[in-house]
Formats: structure tokens, sequence, C-alpha cells
């Protein structure tokens, strides 16, 4: 029962929930672990409750230590067939599935961070839309290899690249909402584009050539929704200039 904020345990008949207090565990991860057999069935009492013990507990705390050092409940699972001990191997698999999982967390983070910038540009041209959804096409993995990817982010963040882009960027927003472009402006600011294209594809002439990816027909398609008619004009013509 409770006394102030003690609680005592009748340590003869412990059952789950007893069980669960007493290691710092939830129910639910009892039944899980009971369902997964990495402890043993104790016996039931005739009302079908099960009664634990001190091999129990100890089990249990052996279980959270492992898993709170990293290891998942599989490798767990191995290692208490191996009188729960770990070795010097469990130790390094443990660390490498640390890695993996900080290397998860770091994306989650730089996720977050995406979805931070769009709510604080939430009112965001439709220019910068664009640009956003480019983004996050080249950023998947399954559309564009994530090496090829990283490459093109340093190049683009590189400041005299940086510099180019952000005064192209300017330009070619300034004709948002414009539905007519004088010939000589647009020739002028697709010369721009191409001009950083060129400059774009020297600093990454390592990186292998990715074929058959759909990242151009998507961008198409997605320039049709964002981009006003006198954009539209101007990127006609930076394609048709690489084009040839």
């Amino acid at each position: 029962m409770v006394e102030g904020t003690e609680t005592k345990f009748n340590t003869s008949v412990l059952r789950s929930t007893d069980i669960a207090k007493l290691t710092g565990i939830t129910p639910r991860a009892l039944r899980h672990y009971l369902e997964l057999g990495l402890i043993e069935e104790p016996p039931r009492e005739p009302n079908g409750y099960r009664i634990f013990d001190a091999s129990h507990v100890v089990q249990i705390l052996r279980i959270k230590l492992l898993t709170e050092s990293g290891a998942s409940l599989h490798h767990v699972a191995q290692i208490l067939e191996n009188k729960g001990t770990p070795s010097l191997e469990d130790i390094d698999i443990i660390e490498k599935e640390i890695t993996r999982k900080e290397s998860v967390l770091s994306q989650q983070r730089a996720a977050l961070e995406s979805l931070r910038v769009n709510i604080l540009t939430k009112s965001q041209s439709q220019t910068a839309q664009f640009d956003t959804d480019v983004g996050l096409l080249m950023s998947e993995p399954q559309l564009l290899p994530a090496a090829t990817n990283e490459l093109i982010q340093d190049t683009l963040n590189s400041p005299d690249v940086a510099a180019l882009a952000k005064n192209l960027e300017s330009n070619f927003a300034a004709l948002e909402g414009q539905n007519s472009i004088t010939e000589d402006a647009a020739t002028k600011l697709a010369r721009e584009f191409v001009d950083f294209y060129h400059v774009l594809a020297s600093q990454l002439d390592s990186i292998p050539q990715v074929t058959h990816s759909p990242i151009p027909g998507f961008i198409n398609e997605l320039r049709t929704g964002r981009l006003s008619p006198a954009q539209s004009i101007v990127w006609e013509k930076f394609l048709a200039r690489i084009e040839d």
C-alpha cells in the first residue's frame, strides 16, 4: 500500500503492476517483453494473475540496461540467449546502432528546421514556393542520389555561387505577377540563367551524370502553377539555350 510517498510491496506475491513499478517500466512494456519471450513466463494464480519473483526483477533490469545503452530488442534477445552478458562484438553492434540513430536524429532535426522555415515564410511568394518545391524534390534520395544532392548543396552554399544565385533569384522574383516581358529583357535574364548554369556545372563536373531522373519533368510541371507568364517566357528561353 501507499504510506506518504513510499510504495510498499508484498514481495512474496509480485503481480504485473508491482513489478512494473519496481523496475520503472510500463505494464505495456512488460507485456511486450513477455510476448517476445525476453523474460520467462511466470506461474499464474488460480484467478489468472501472473506471479513474478526476484529472478524476473533481475531479467527486466538487465533488459532495461541493455535497451537504455542503445541495443534493439532483437539484439537484446540474442544477448539474453548468451546468458545475458554482452560481448565486445555486441558492444560494437550497439555502438553502430547508436550511430545510425544519431544519423536519423540529424535528418529529423534538418526536416524539423525545414518545417520551421516554411512556417516563418508561410506568406512566401510563388517564386519562393517554386524554389522550395524544387529543393524538396532534390532532397529525396529516391529521386536524386543523396551524395549528388549533398555536392550540389555544398556548391550552392559556396560564397561565389551563392552570391550569383541570390542576384539571379532577385531578378527572377521581380517578374512575379507580370504577364509580359520585353524580348530584350527576357533574353538578358535567360542568358544570366545560362551563365549561372555553366558556373554550377563547372563546379560539379566530378558528379556522375544522373540518367532517367524524373526531376526535370516534375520541375517543368511545377513551374506551370508557380511561375508568372513573364517568368515562364524566361524559363523557356533558358531551357532552349542549354538544350542547344
